[in-house]
């Protein structure tokens, strides 16, 4: 009976959470860091651009979250609409959810590493385990969302006459998608990993605050280079391997299939991941499937 109304409920849910991100995320400015807590769990996510080191959140608003929750809005709105046919922003929305709120391990992982940040988090236990209790919850509900929507999206099939025997074989996302999803995706990366790449990097403190105070600079932004590769790694294992699809293949209804059909193995899309590093690599698609596809026996099709 629920399946049966999940259309629905996902469609006023969608509405619920991008209405009251907007107003949370880009009205109502707050200095009192106790509010902006209380403000921070109305957030199903939490996104920032402090990668060049221009935060777009401050004073209890965060505009990116705000964008991202317009976008959301207009996927609701063209999900019922169209009869609940559209779902390309929504499932675009949702993998984002759960990217976000699934990076609880990483936080947990680095409040172990980081002697600091442990301490920080004893002071105020009950909340921050409040906060891992509502990442669980908006994992699980994003988990929900996506597989119940892919469930209703059957992946494109051509049937070429061979002679006798027709053959069936799925559509393959067009090169334009190809060259359009790491760009959207590093986007997205960017936006994910900012919270977690300022426990690494002091983006506030350049080379002349550095100098004048005598800071040294830290490991990982000595190599903030090879930081943003293992980031960039993690987000692809995380997508491929547990959705089926990065966020950028959701906004152009694409999935990541093996050649037998099926959701690839954590084994293919490791390999798959690591072979995106092999030197212009991202130029191989043009020949046919990509270097990265056709070492780890997978492909991009497209969805009905």
């Amino acid at each position: 009976m629920l399946k049966k109304h999940l259309n629905p409920i996902i469609a006023v849910a969608s509405f619920i959470i991008a209405i009251t991100g907007i107003i949370n995320n880009a009205f109502f400015p707050t200095h009192d860091f106790a509010v902006m807590r209380y403000k921070d769990l109305a957030n199903p996510f939490y996104l920032d651009w402090i990668f060049s080191g221009s935060s777009l959140r401050y004073n209890g608003l965060n505009y990116v979250n705000a964008i991202v929750d317009g976008i959301l809005l207009l996927g609701a709105i063209a999900f019922v609409a169209s009869g609940y046919k559209r779902t390309r922003l929504i499932r675009f929305v949702f993998s984002i959810i759960f990217l976000s709120n699934a990076l609880i391990f990483v936080n947990l992982i680095l409040l172990f590493i980081f002697k600091s940040y442990f301490t920080i988090w004893l002071q105020d236990i009950f909340t921050h385990l409040l906060y891992y209790l509502l990442d669980v919850f908006w994992i699980v509900v994003a988990l929900k969302v996506l597989n119940h929507l892919k469930s209703q999206k059957a992946l494109q099939q051509e049937v070429v006459n061979d002679g006798e025997h027709p053959q069936s074989y799925y559509v393959k996302a067009a090169i334009g998608y190809r060259i359009l999803h790491p760009l959207v995706d590093m986007l997205v990366t960017i936006a994910v990993f900012s919270e977690i790449l300022g426990r690494f990097v002091d983006y506030g403190s350049g080379a002349l605050f550095r100098f004048m105070t005598q800071t040294p600079e830290s490991w990982a932004q000595k190599n903030i280079t090879l930081v943003i590769i293992a980031l960039r790694i993690l987000y692809y294992i995380i997508c491929e391997s547990v959705l089926g699809s990065s966020p950028a293949k959701f906004l152009t209804k694409t999935r990541v299939i093996d050649y037998d059909g099926n959701k690839p193995s954590v084994k293919k899309v490791i390999i798959r991941t690591l072979c995106r590093l092999i030197p212009f690599e991202g130029f191989s698609f043009f020949a046919n499937d990509g270097w990265h596809d056709k070492i780890s026996e997978t492909t991009v099709v497209k969805e009905e």
